[in-house]
């Protein structure tokens, strides 16, 4: 089991969602909701603007508030927890907390599901997550422009990287129960078992 600073004390199990921000996010998020519809979700970036959760988690330590913001923005009724890598430099605010085992070079998608099976979560399906590179987002973020390759590079040596980080990950052990709906993640990581 992991850590945090400060401590988490949220408890969790059953099935979790986790929403990146590739372009299939609202097809593949509308199938497994309505599949799933008790399993935690968690917003990784600026997905957090189409999906309605508390959790939000990012590598991105320094667009971490920028992430908080958009979540007050597009759900003044929640309070959003950020969940970061502890990676040195981190906002050291209410609502924060940085683990010590999600950091990953397999993206804040990978971080976001390994942060849900630290948690306790026995299966974690993948919404928006197709890892393809080149694929665009679901919506502009700051600094990017609709269209931009999916990581916000356009280096294909950067999408090797995250998908050699996440078979990796997959052949240490990491992706049991992990599927994902899209995408090279749903052809390395297989599709959910009830879709």
């Amino acid at each position: 089991m992991g850590y945090s600073i400060p401590e988490y004390k949220g408890t969790h199990h059953g099935p979790a969602i986790v929403c990146g921000s590739g372009p299939t996010l609202f097809d593949d998020f509308t199938t497994a909701r309505r599949a799933l519809p008790g399993a935690t979700i968690f917003a990784v970036n600026e997905a957090i603007r189409a999906v309605r959760t508390s959790h939000i988690v990012t590598l991105h330590t320094e667009k971490a508030l920028w992430f908080r913001n958009l979540a007050l923005q597009a759900w003044p009724n929640i309070e959003p927890i950020l969940h970061l890598p502890i990676n040195g430099d981190f906002p050291k605010e209410k609502g924060i907390h940085c683990w010590d085992k999600i950091a990953t070079a397999a993206t804040s998608a990978w971080a976001a599901v390994k942060l849900a099976k630290l948690l306790g979560h026995d299966e974690v399906t993948m919404c928006g997550c197709p890892m393809n590179g080149g694929d665009g987002y679901a919506f502009p973020t700051e600094g990017n422009k609709p269209g931009e390759p999916r990581f916000g590079f356009s280096q294909r040596s950067g999408v090797r990287v995250h998908k050699g980080a996440l078979v990796d990950a997959i052949n240490n052990g990491e992706a049991e129960g992990v599927y994902s709906m899209s995408g090279f993640t749903r052809e390395v990581l297989g599709a959910p078992k009830w879709l």
